[in-house]
Parts: C-alpha cells; sequence; structure tokens
C-alpha cells in the first residue's frame, strides 16, 4: 500500500510499466481491430482477417508476460511454461485454421485460448491461491479474468501520467536540447507557410505531389474522428487497460502470506454428501431394471434409438459436473485435523463412493452416446461430447484414487484435458466426420 501510495504522491522512474503500457496498447488495438473488422480503415493491418489479428493478438500478449516478468524478477519454472505452451498452441491452431468455417471447435478453441493466457500469467507472477493448480484453480482463474484486471483497471492511466511527468521532469543536457529542437521546428512553421506555395509554384510535379499528400492527410485526420472509429479506439483502450491491469494485478499483489484454509464441521460436511449419495443410489436400483426393458423396446422397433440415446443424456452429463463441483469443495473445506480414524476416514469412504457414482453416471452417459453414434455416425456436436465425458471419467478416476495416496489429482486431471482438447483441434475434425 506504501508503495503504491508514493508512485502516486512522487515521480519514480518507471520504465518496465511504460514499455509495458505501450504493448498493452497495441494489443487493445489488434483485439479491437479483429472485434470490428475493417471499421480502421486504412490504419494499420487493414483487411487481416480475424484469426490473423487474434494470432498477433496472442504473440504480443506472450511477449509482454514474458517481458514483464523478467523486469518482475519471476523465473520461468516449468509450472508456467506448461499454461505458455497451451497459450501459444491455442494461438497457433487459430492462425491455421480459425478462418475455415467448418471448423465448429474454433469458439471453444478461442475460449481455451483466453482462460491459458490468463492463468499462465497468474503461474508466471507466482499469484495463485495456494501456489499450484488444485480444487481452487476454478477460482484462481476468476480471480485473473475479472477481479485482477478491473480491480487495477486505471493503473495504465497513472503509468501514463508517471510517464508524463518524467519528461515534464527531466532537467539534463540532452532534454533542454530536445525542447530547443521543438521550440525551432515551432518557429519554423511560419517561414515554411510562405516557401511551400512558392515551391509548389515552382513546379508541377512537387504541387501534386503535395496536395494529394496534404488531402489524404487531412481525409485521413478527418476520418479517425467519426463515431464509429472513435467507439473503436474505445474498446482499444478499455482492453489495454484491462490487459495492464491484469499484468500490474498478478505481479504486484504476488508477494502475499499463505491463505488460511477455511473449513466446515465434518459431521455437516458428511450429511451434506449423505442426501447426495442415498438420491443416486437409489436412481440407479431404478435405472437397471428399465435398462434391459429400453434395448427390448429397441429391438422390437416400439422405441427409436435416437429417442433412447438423447434421452436424459445431457442431463447426466449435468449431473456429473455438479458431482465434480461437490467432491471439490467437500474435499478443500473438510478439516484436515479431525482426526485419521473418524474424520478423515469417513471424508475418504463418502467421496469414494461419490466418485463411483459419478463413474458410472458418465459410463451411462458414454453408453447412450456409443448407441447413438453407432447408428448415426460421427459428427462435431458427438466427438466434442465424447471428448467432454472422457475428461470427466479420467477425472473422477484421479480425484477417486487421490482420496486414498498422496496425487495431485487436479492438476493432473486439467493437464490431461488441455493437452487431449489441443490434439482434438489439430485432428482437423472435418476431415474425418460427417459433419
Amino acid at each position: 500500500m506504501e508503495k503504491q501510495e508514493q508512485e502516486k504522491l512522487s515521480y519514480i522512474p518507471r520504465p518496465e510499466q511504460w514499455i509495458l503500457g505501450t504493448v498493452t496498447l497495441l494489443a487493445g488495438f489488434l483485439y479491437a481491430k479483429m472485434l470490428f473488422g475493417d471499421s480502421f480503415g486504412t490504419v494499420l493491418f487493414t483487411h487481416w482477417p480475424w484469426e490473423a489479428l487474434l494470432a498477433a493478438f496472442t504473440a504480443v500478449f506472450i511477449a509482454a508476460g514474458i517481458f514483464y516478468g523478467q523486469k518482475m524478477g519471476k523465473r520461468v519454472d516449468w509450472s508456467s511454461n506448461i499454461y505458455l505452451f497451451f497459450t501459444a498452441a491455442a494461438g497457433i491452431w487459430t492462425a491455421l485454421w480459425g478462418g475455415d468455417s467448418r471448423q465448429d471447435i474454433c469458439p471453444y478453441v478461442v475460449l481455451f485460448l483466453h482462460g491459458a493466457g490468463v492463468y499462465w500469467v497468474l503461474a508466471l507472477s507466482g499469484n495463485r491461491l495456494d501456489g499450484r493448480m488444485d480444487e481452487r484453480g476454478l477460482v484462481d482463474l476468476l480471480r485473473g479474468l475479472i477481479l485482477l484486471p478491473f480491480g487495477y483497471f486505471g493503473r495504465w492511466f497513472i503509468a501514463l501520467a508517471n510517464f508524463l511527468r518524467g519528461i515534464l521532469a527531466l532537467k539534463t543536457r540532452h532534454s533542454r536540447a530536445a525542447w530547443q529542437a521543438a521550440a525551432g521546428i515551432l518557429l519554423s512553421i511560419p517561414v515554411a507557410c510562405i516557401v511551400v506555395p512558392l515551391l509548389m509554384g515552382a513546379d508541377e510535379t512537387f504541387n501534386r505531389i503535395v496536395t494529394e499528400t496534404a488531402g489524404s492527410l487531412f481525409i485521413w485526420i478527418g476520418s479517425l474522428w467519426n463515431g464509429q472509429r472513435v467507439m473503436v479506439w474505445g474498446v482499444a483502450l478499455l482492453v489495454c487497460c484491462y490487459l495492464f491491469g491484469l499484468f500490474y494485478g498478478a505481479f504486484e499483489t504476488a508477494e502475499k502470506e499463505a491463505p488460511r484454509r477455511l473449513s466446515l464441521p465434518p459431521a455437516m460436511l458428511a450429511a451434506f454428501l449423505a442426501m447426495f449419495l442415498i438420491l443416486y443410489g437409489l436412481f440407479f436400483l431404478i435405472k437397471l431394471t428399465e435398462i434391459p426393458q429400453a434395448l427390448g423396446e429397441i429391438r422390437t422397433g416400439e422405441l427409436l434409438r435416437s429417442t433412447y440415446a438423447r434421452e436424459g443424456f445431457f442431463e447426466l452429463c449435468w449431473i456429473a459436473s455438479i458431482n465434480f463441483v461437490i467432491f471439490a469443495l467437500v474435499n478443500w473445506y473438510w478439516p484436515e485435523g479431525s482426526g485419521e480414524k473418524k474424520g478423515v476416514k469417513t471424508k475418504k469412504v463418502c467421496l469414494t463412493v461419490l466418485g463411483i457414482q459419478t463413474l458410472a453416471f458418465i459410463f451411462l452417459a458414454l453408453f447412450r452416446m456409443g448407441f447413438y453414434i453407432a447408428g448415426f455416425g460421427l459428427t462435431f456436436k458427438r466427438v466434442f461430447t465424447t471428448w467432454f465425458m472422457i475428461v470427466l471419467l479420467v477425472t473422477f478416476l484421479l480425484m477417486t484414487a487421490g482420496n486414498w495416496r498422496k496425487l495431485d489429482a487436479v492438476r493432473l486431471s486439467v493437464l490431461f484435458g488441455c493437452v487431449t482438447f489441443l490434439m482434438l483441434a489439430y485432428s482437423n475434425i472435418p476431415a474425418w466426420t460427417a459433419g
């Protein structure tokens, strides 16, 4: 806090922030150009497709992170490099196939790119709640996407004011020479206004070049002030402030005390889990008697294969996803010192049962999807949904195993999901599916 107040009260040279501010302004320009297309007219990057602009934005974003991280004394380690690789791989994919209308996975790659980039900044700066990917990784991501950028949204203007104060505070001989040179240029303008028309009258070619250049310059300056371009430049500045806030908030607030782990009473958490375990147990008792009957109706033609495969599929996916949140929250908020025999063992047993039940939900959903694919073939949506269910399956296998032995289940499942997602994206799905 004292450091921030000191920056506001007195001039402190911050060249790394000035450079970061310039780079994030360029990144904001690229992002706004991507959103609004050719609304910039002839101002740089004209007619660049959105995918090229997003790839260029990614490159500038990575360069800004590496530069600022080095200036802040952050060592690049393998943990942050993993997320840097994911960010770069998503950016490269966008540049290669983002413009292909057949690539239905493109919106998901763009979302993946944004999430991976933000999480890379948090990993590089060491600004994660627990210093690693665990059950609170999603909270870290939300901090990086919302809290840090908007919490330090105005820091770009403070850095700009600091830079301008630095220029005004310079009293060296070189600065005096620069001001003297600027004054000389200003004094030359009235004389130039007399000389240039004389030169134009002396040579027709010179007259034509000056006239065309001046006309184009005035048209361009005038075009910058129309309502559409003002809006686009405004968006560029907003993105710039967002990115600067992200970098500043991540690196400047990384040094903090270790967070105190909150906990809830074991009896409360056990009762909370028991309600779901009983509910899911009743569901499976009913479901086991229904499956043979449904398959028989499909063979006799009384029930359509597509109807059976779609019925309840997405509900099963949602239940599995909700169970992941329940599993992670209970695992995090269960007290660590509640006794191995009573507290911790109860947690392990309950979470293991929940994991097994969730695996059963996932197998049931995969069975329905496989049943549907066998009859109607592969499409992007069917492939993507199957991938999602496989990631959930692996996640719950790891989390259930992590109950009984030391295992970074969440980190391993996130890495598995990211790697397989990129493999799926780079596999060129339209080439091996029906549509």
